[in-house]
């Protein structure tokens, strides 16, 4: 993308020519100047957006070109076109203050053009546009020939369990290594307290991993507590420890430094899971995402299903830093299912991401930041890390997305 992030500081304002509202966008439109012109209205009056500080992420050379139409008092138009090399996705324009008047503009590939009506408020009293979306920034292959679970440090270093142990990378992709070579390493989170690692490895052990690879503890757990099919850890806001037992039914708790076992709840098959931050389970299942509050379990998310907003073969979930759970679905009940959808708290559908699998013509491949199979998510400030297997080749790929 050439550019756009989402920068509480600034905004572009279009200055009122004659009887013409005032329109602000937030967010950052990179290499436009002071007086560039960018919209019009209904009437033919060009409307000059002008900024107010040209700063903020660039991404490339050119910006998603965004502009607007005065269609009716209460209605104006939306179009937006990638004028990079790159993929923009999952692009949403929201008038804020108003959970009814939004859009969503979708993923754009590069050239790709969309336009879009938006329902407003009264026009002549101006409104506050907010846009957001994704990125992608880079994708590159890591060493591991399978990977089940990636996470990043405070540090911001890349972590994930892979078939040959614990790997690690810059977000960059850059310095690839191994922090510790073990036998099968079924799950790894990043200790939010210090800079150690947990880990599971050879489906029995527990490891808590300094970042040079010293193993600091170490717990076995031979009883069907632990038991032999234990798979991804994730850590809540306290410092505790959580991962999926035998039979992918139990969610065990560990208490922290000493590694104390607490028994948590019950899930349904689970795929993979992740824990609020006040404490609520949530777990993919074939069926969809289940949450579990307060020792009583719904369903937050339905499955088996293509439609949008639903979920058809969720694979994992992870929370962003603005509170909001991403479900992955892999390949499942069409080959072009992967994609990755962004919900809010209370469940309802934000953005769809990542989406392709394969293009319509797959004998063209895919498209950049399109997903095949996805494995994992992670987040980090404005980056969000997608572990992701490739189509037809040996590697496991990481892809790198900026979110605005």
């Amino acid at each position: 993308m050439r550019a756009l992030a989402l920068l509480s500081s600034l905004a572009l304002v279009a200055a009122a020519i004659a009887d013409e509202p005032t329109f602000c966008w937030q967010g950052s439109l990179q290499e436009l100047s002071p007086d560039h012109t960018f919209g019009k209205s209904s009437t033919g009056v060009i409307i000059p957006l002008t900024l107010k500080k040209a700063a903020g992420i660039k991404v490339g050379n050119t910006p998603l070109r965004l502009s607007y139409d005065i269609v009716s008092p209460t209605q104006i138009t939306i179009a937006a076109k990638n004028e990079s090399e790159t993929s923009v996705q999952g692009v949403r324009v929201d008038v804020v203050g108003r959970s009814d008047s939004s859009v969503m503009l979708g993923d754009f590939s590069p050239g790709q053009r969309t336009e879009l009506a938006l329902d407003v408020p009264d026009t002549s009293k101006g409104i506050q546009i907010q846009i957001s979306g994704l990125v992608l920034q880079k994708t590159f292959n890591i060493l591991p020939a399978a990977a089940l679970q990636i996470d990043t440090t405070p540090s911001g270093m890349i972590i994930v369990a892979a078939q040959e142990g614990i790997f690690h990378c810059n977000p960059d992709g850059t310095h690839q290594g191994w922090i510790l070579r073990t036998d099968k390493c079924y799950g790894v989170c990043a200790d939010r307290k210090s800079t150690d690692i947990f880990a599971i490895v050879s489906q029995t052990d527990l490891l808590r991993v300094t970042p040079e690879g010293q193993v600091k503890q170490k717990l076995t757990k031979s009883n069907s507590h632990f038991g032999w099919l234990a798979l991804g850890l994730r850590q809540d806001a306290q410092g505790r420890i959580y991962n999926c037992g035998e039979g992918q039914k139990v969610y065990q708790r560990l208490d922290g430094g000493d590694i104390g076992w607490r028994i948590g709840a019950e899930g349904e098959n689970a795929n993979m899971f992740e824990v609020a931050g006040n404490g609520d389970l949530y777990y993919t299942a074939n069926n969809g995402v289940h949450r579990i509050r307060g020792g009583t379990t719904d369903l937050f998310v339905k499955g088996e299903s293509l439609d949008f907003g639903l979920c058809s073969n969720p694979v994992t979930c992870r929370f962003d830093p603005k509170g909001h759970l991403h479900v992955a679905d892999s390949l499942g009940l069409n080959e072009n299912n992967a994609k990755i959808s962004e919900f809010d708290e209370d469940g309802h559908i934000v953005r769809v991401w990542g989406r392709g699998g394969l293009t319509a013509a797959q004998d063209e491949g895919m498209w950049p930041g399109q997903l095949f199979k996805p494995i994992d998510i992670a987040f980090s400030g404005d980056k969000a890390f997608v572990l992701d297997e490739t189509s037809g080749t040996p590697y496991i790929r990481i892809l790198v997305f900026q979110t605005f």
